[in-house]
């Protein structure tokens, strides 16, 4: 159903937001950084945009909390038909930081009510399309290291947790994993670790994940990973 939405709504009430990802680099002397709005339809739309804390949990949901490190200009705007607009976002706080700090730039459409007179609708409908891009604000010579921090094997199933214990995030890209207790080795399968692909680890958090591995493994085996 999540899918449907998505594509069933830029056919009437569509906006781009881009870039999907951005860095604000306080080690290069910068504080802000621009967004890019696109309303791609022929009506005016109204639209909020917000950024919030990024919180990772170990499997990989997400709180949100409201955060005043960041601040929006313009907040709020209306986007004629076929417009572009550009949205400041500025780095404001004072603390001082020695690891990259994660939050989200959230663009979202005001609810639209459908006048059912103008348009032959029996009621009022609302329409709704939002955007999350991520934002990290890097204080500079950040680096990530992800390891395979623990091994639990029970019941044909492998949970792996990837420890980030770096200053940035690692994006998981063609990832490699093997595990050995020094005379066997085993390396998961392929499309075993599709399944990582995309997927992020923030700087100083865990993920684990679960996969099927028909060997027994016990607590001599050690894991190491590889991305590109």
């Amino acid at each position: 159903m999540r899918y449907g939405i998505f594509l069933a709504l830029p056919l009437l009430f569509s906006f781009t937001f881009s870039p999907m990802t951005e860095t604000i680099n306080l080690g290069a002397g910068k504080k802000s950084v621009q967004f890019q709005i696109h309303n791609n339809t022929d009506k005016t739309i109204p639209i909020t945009i917000k950024a919030v804390q990024r919180i990772q949990a170990i499997d990989g949901k997400e709180e949100l909390p409201h955060t005043q490190d960041i601040k929006i200009f313009p907040p709020q705007l209306i986007v004629p038909k076929g417009a572009k607009r550009s949205i400041r976002v500025d780095w404001v706080s004072d603390k001082k930081i020695s690891t990259e700090q994660s939050y989200r730039i959230i663009a979202e459409q005001v609810p639209l009510d459908v006048d059912k007179k103008s348009e032959g609708i029996k009621g009022g409908i609302k329409m709704l399309m939002r955007f999350m891009s991520a934002l990290y604000v890097d204080p500079g010579k950040t680096k990530s290291n992800l390891k395979v921090s623990k091994l639990e094997s029970l019941g044909g199933k492998l949970k792996v947790h990837l420890e980030n214990s770096g200053s940035k995030h690692q994006y998981l890209k063609n990832v490699k994993i093997k595990i050995s207790d020094g005379k066997k080795t085993i390396k998961l399968k392929k499309g075993e670790l599709e399944k990582l692909e995309g997927h992020n680890v923030l700087a100083g958090k865990t993920r684990v994940f679960e996969f099927t591995l028909k060997q027994k493994i016990n607590d001599k085996f050690k894991g190491e990973i590889s991305v590109d």
